[in-house]
């Protein structure tokens, strides 16, 4: 749902908060936002439409 419309909006923010949902994401906020944008940073690669 919140990942459907993230990628449909292209909103880091809101996939963010789907990441953050996910049962298995188990981190404090502030670990979990950095976890996050390390996957970011190491797919922006394989995400290049994304970031265009």
């Amino acid at each position: 749902e919140i990942v459907n419309e993230a990628a449909a909006k292209r909103d880091l923010n809101l996939a963010f908060r789907a990441f953050c949902n996910d049962q298995l994401v188990r981190l404090p906020l502030d670990q979990a936002r950095k976890l996050f944008d390390e996957m970011i940073e190491n797919t922006k690669s394989y995400l290049s439409e994304y970031f265009a």
